[in-house]
């Protein structure tokens, strides 16, 4: 019974419920209080580690997801590069409508590509200082202008 009686103070000491403090004295009221922080503390550290490792573990999740994701749109490029360029191989097993709309898409992009290499040309054969006349006159360091701005 005493050894009940023992456990029941001890616990009630643990709670810090009043009853049980009010018979301590200031030595051992002052180390209660040292034990309570004490374990406030690595309480709160078990908690930080924990903390921690839940958020590396779904970082790390994270980035997976992430790296599956692009490896995912990277593949997609791939092989929409690989149906742009006319790979035969890419562009087995594409529905009619795509591959209607791909060609399509490929006479659009030719016909920027021909404006762009026209456009180039031209400004190749255009004289750089009057930005008109065409370069007919080549001086012996092998500038080219037009007769006019010679």
């Amino acid at each position: 019974a005493a050894a009940v009686a023992a456990k029941e103070r001890e616990l009630k000491k643990a709670r810090c419920e009043e009853d049980a403090l009010g018979e301590l004295s200031v030595a051992e009221l002052e180390q209660l209080q040292r034990d309570f922080l004490h374990s406030q503390q690595a309480a709160q550290q078990r908690l930080n580690a924990a903390l921690v490792e839940r958020l590396r573990a779904e970082a790390s999740t994270a980035q997976e997801r992430l790296r599956a994701q692009a490896a995912e749109e990277h593949e997609e490029t791939r092989t929409q590069l690989k149906r742009a360029r006319g790979e035969p191989h890419a562009l087995l097993g594409m529905p009619l409508e795509q591959l209607e709309a791909l060609r399509q898409d490929t006479v659009v992009s030719q016909r920027r590509i021909d404006e762009q290499v026209e456009q180039r040309r031209e400004e190749e054969r255009t004289c750089p200082i009057c930005l008109t006349a065409r370069k007919n006159l080549a001086f012996q360091c092998g500038h080219l202008v037009c007769t006019e701005c010679a």
